[in-house]
């Protein structure tokens, strides 16, 4: 990966290259590529060019002109100009080289290559002081590029987002990382819509999971799995090498986070919102409704495997799961790894299915929906906290979380567009008085 200069002499078994550049002038046999010589496996390439070429080329080829203008170092960049390997210093440079005291390569709005233009993403660090800021579905796309393995990076959300048109999502933390990309995503109170997910290893937004989510909402989500383990936010959340330096491990966590849509699950395991809680995890004012479709035995509106701590609070799961299901799959908790749940509502269930427990875990203010207890149910959750829980409280509406900017922790924001007021209590009003309102899903001092 990131290679310059004559390749691969001979590969005696499975090769990979990736944004890799060969130039100079090589004495070989002609029949022997500019690649390798001599390959007794397979090999893959991908993003790799050349300037001369030796017999056939598994490879691009480009012209002396695309390296010196630039062209070639934001290819072998991957189009982007985040956290790039390849650098130029056009002007000076006649290629790419592997060198960060050499200058950035960015790409202007005529298509030109420029050292003085870099993309918004490019201009911040990605820090908790200078987090990276998402606005289109490219920045969504061009996340994991921004991430450094080992360390946490920091994004926001700067508003709704449709990724309806994305069929080939990548998820932020996996295997090729080690799972070693921690992630620390605000998302301001803005929605990811239509969002889908089929991927063959952990099908879900995130992936692995080891950090940070709170402010967020998907609606309208789709994922199917078929290989692995899945959930609409994360496949897995939290992970073993999730550790601070002494090796202790951290706790991800998902905070006035929601989720809408559907699962499709035929392999492993099947959770709305998490797959597995694979290391210490808090989640707290969050729901989830999610529609359900899995042949597997572990299913979960919350999460279909908790396998270590789990401490949940205010959190309520509507939509299907399969019969028998709830809002756990599975729980494998020992007395060193228990799990808490308090103010719950099983609402995707009228059979007060919550979902199997280990011998250690815990359950407080658990409610279940009967069939005739909606309103109930409403009054239930906007009682958690009114300040975060609103509900127009009509008959099969659900409470939705309200984003507030000015407070401590935001929460997510449901817009309401049809000019409705509700107090703070979630009780419709025809006429704002005095005093804070939720109006078209903001709240509003009237004066």
């Amino acid at each position: 990966t990131n290679c310059c200069g004559g390749l691969v002499g001979w590969s005696s078994a499975a090769c990979k290259l990736n944004n890799c550049l060969q130039m100079g002038i090589m004495e070989v046999d002609p029949t022997n590529g500019c690649t390798y010589s001599r390959n007794m496996g397979s090999v893959t390439v991908n993003n790799c060019y050349y300037l001369y070429a030796h017999g056939d080329t598994p490879t691009e080829a480009v012209t002396e002109e695309q390296l010196a203008s630039g062209e070639v170092c934001y290819l072998l960049n991957g189009g982007v100009d985040i956290n790039p390997s390849w650098y130029q210093t056009l002007g000076e440079d006649t290629h790419p080289v592997l060198d960060p005291t050499h200058k950035s390569v960015g790409k202007t709005e005529d298509g030109a290559y420029s050292n003085d233009v870099i993309s918004e993403m490019a201009q911040h660090t990605g820090t908790a002081e200078d987090p990276y800021p998402l606005s289109t579905v490219a920045d969504l796309q061009i996340m994991r590029r921004c991430m450094t393995a080992g360390s946490v990076t920091y994004f926001t959300l700067e508003n709704d987002i449709d990724m309806s048109g994305v069929t080939d999502w990548a998820i932020l933390n996996s295997e090729s990382e080690s799972y070693h990309n921690f992630i620390n995503f605000d998302g301001k109170g803005h929605v990811i819509k239509n969002f889908s997910s089929s991927t063959a290893t952990y099908p879900s937004f995130f992936g692995i999971l080891c950090g940070e989510v709170r402010n967020l909402g998907f609606e309208n989500a789709s994922v199917t799995s078929v290989n692995t383990g899945s959930g609409i936010i994360c496949s897995h959340a939290s992970h073993p090498n999730y550790t601070d330096e002494e090796g202790n491990l951290l706790t991800t966590t998902l905070e006035n986070v929601w989720v809408t849509g559907e699962i499709v699950g035929t392999k492993s395991y099947c959770g709305g919102m998490i797959g597995r809680v694979y290391g210490p995890v808090i989640v707290k004012n969050c729901y989830a409704n999610v529609n359900i479709t899995s042949t597997v035995d572990y299913v979960g509106a919350l999460a279909a495997r908790v396998t270590d701590s789990f401490q949940v609070t205010n959190f309520y799961a509507a939509g299907t799961v399969p019969a028998g299901k709830g809002l756990i799959g599975v729980a494998h908790g020992d007395g060193e790894a228990p799990a808490t749940y308090t103010n719950c509502v099983v609402w995707n269930n009228t059979d007060g299915v919550f979902g199997p427990l280990a011998d250690d875990d815990t359950t407080t203010g658990i409610s279940y929906y009967d069939g005739t207890n909606f309103a109930e149910l409403q009054q239930t959750v906007v009682n958690w906290n009114n300040k975060i829980w609103s509900c127009d409280m009509q008959e099969g509406s659900y409470p939705v979380l309200v984003y507030d900017p000015n407070s401590i922790t935001g929460v997510v924001q449901k817009t309401v567009t049809d000019g409705s007021i509700y107090t703070l209590q979630g009780v419709r009003v025809q006429k704002a008085e005095k005093g804070l309102y939720i109006i078209n899903g903001k709240k509003v001092m009237v004066k």
